[in-house]
């Protein structure tokens, strides 16, 4: 489980068995942990038709603009997405 303040990175790359759920443009980008939203079944389970699906914790992650959009953006500004654990990783910090 990840904590608000936590650096994560979203996964870039996806299995074609899976519902995705996560934004095209914030593949591959590292960003930080703002607030812990619940436990959810997991929605590519759910869209299988899996009734028991597992849950996973549901995280709002805040991204920088210039790390999503690249040079020639405000780098003040941030981009806000809501992504399951199972799309996240941690990021330490030798790794940024």
């Amino acid at each position: 489980m990840f904590m608000p303040g936590s650096r994560v990175r979203v996964h870039a790359v996806t299995c074609s068995r899976t519902h995705i759920r996560t934004p095209y443009y914030v593949r591959g980008c590292s960003g930080t942990v703002f607030q812990v939203l619940g436990t959810y079944g997991d929605p590519s389970a759910l869209a299988r038709g899996v009734a028991k699906a597992p849950r996973l914790n549901l995280y709002r992650v805040h991204f920088s603009s210039r790390d999503v959009h690249g040079v020639g953006v405000e780098a003040s500004h941030t981009v806000t997405v809501d992504l399951y654990e199972n799309w996240l990783e941690a990021v330490h910090v030798d790794d940024y």
